[in-house]
Parts: C-alpha cells; sequence; structure tokens
C-alpha cells in the first residue's frame, strides 16, 4: 500500500488540512446561518469551495491518487487472469454433474 509509504510527518500535516477544511465549513456555515438574505449563499458557497480546496490538499499529502489508480498487475490465479474463469468447475462440483457441451435433444 502506498499509504504506508508516507511520512509521519505528512500524516500530521495531511490531518492538519483536513481539520482546518472541516472546521472553515463549519464557519462559513454558521456565518451563513447568521446573516441575511444574500448572505447564506455566499458563506455557503464559500465554505463549500474553502473545503475542497483543503480536503484536496490533504488528499494530495497522503498520496491517494497512488492509492486508487496503482498500475500493478492484477494477481494471477493458476496461470489464469481472472478468478471468474473456474466457475464451471464451481458449478460442476455444487450440482453434483459435469456440465454437457452438447446441445440438448441431440
Amino acid at each position: 500500500m502506498a499509504w504506508v509509504l508516507v511520512s509521519p510527518r505528512c500524516r500530521r500535516h495531511a490531518a492538519g488540512w483536513a481539520a482546518a477544511g472541516t472546521g472553515s465549513l463549519a464557519a462559513t456555515a454558521l456565518l451563513g446561518s447568521l446573516s441575511v438574505s444574500p448572505g447564506p449563499l455566499f458563506w455557503g458557497a464559500a465554505g463549500f469551495v474553502t473545503f475542497v480546496a483543503m480536503a484536496g490538499k490533504a488528499l494530495a499529502l497522503l498520496r491517494v491518487d497512488d492509492m486508487v489508480f496503482d498500475p500493478r498487475p492484477r494477481r494471477r490465479i493458476n496461470g489464469r487472469s481472472t478468478p471468474g474463469s473456474a466457475f464451471p468447475a464451481h458449478r460442476a462440483l455444487t450440482l453434483g454433474r459435469v456440465p454437457d457441451s452438447r446441445a440438448e435433444g441431440a
């Protein structure tokens, strides 16, 4: 996992950015609830934009893109590329018979 490679210092900084983003969202929501008519929309939008920017910084510090879009090849099982290719064998074992490839009634 790539998160193991992230230093504790970067994790602390990321936690700080995430806490600051959440705090700014809460503070602007409070300001918006106390303001007059056009104010709540402005404060809500400003809080959301600030939260997205700070959360993006936190995710960049944690290298989340490396974890999500990891280019590692899939694990192979017995030389097969997908575990779904073993399904006919599973079906034969659970039904107690070997599937017949011939057409029925022939």
